[in-house]
């Protein structure tokens, strides 16, 4: 109950602050300062995974499902329960278009990804956190 109610509030959040911030500032509100020194149980993890895509799945214009949001919601909650995960974004380009993506690591491996590994097709452009302080806790 408590985690609905916070991702009905974390959500639309987000995609107003992507709207209405620079990028580097939203990134440093959402990133939790710290990290706990135990993380969460893979039951949590997947708990929380399954409420976010649940939500994002209404199709509501507020809750509407892109890599970006998922992403950064679920940086906010991962790094609070303990899990340094690592932001990353890339471009590729279709035809004469450039296309963005973006998807979460941890520990240098793939993470809660849901379709195809994007690193082989894409080009890392910017990583959060940038700097080893924030991005690893081994």
């Amino acid at each position: 109950m408590w985690l609905t109610l916070r991702l009905l509030l974390l959500l639309p959040l987000t995609a107003l602050l992507v709207r209405l911030l620079p990028l580097p500032l939203t990134l440093r509100l959402l990133t939790p300062r710290r990290l706990p020194q135990t993380a969460a149980s893979s039951a949590e993890i997947e708990r929380l995974v399954q409420a976010v895509d649940a939500l994002q799945s209404l199709r509501l214009p507020l809750y509407r499902r892109t890599c970006l949001r998922r992403c950064l919601v679920l940086l906010r909650l991962l790094r609070q329960r303990g899990l340094p995960v690592v932001l990353h974004f890339g471009v590729r380009r279709v035809g004469q278009q450039l296309e963005g993506h973006s998807w979460l690591t941890l520990r240098g491996e793939l993470f809660l990804e849901p379709g195809e590994d994007p690193r082989p097709h894409y080009t890392v452009t910017y990583r959060w956190p940038e700097d080893t302080l924030w991005s690893q806790r081994l």
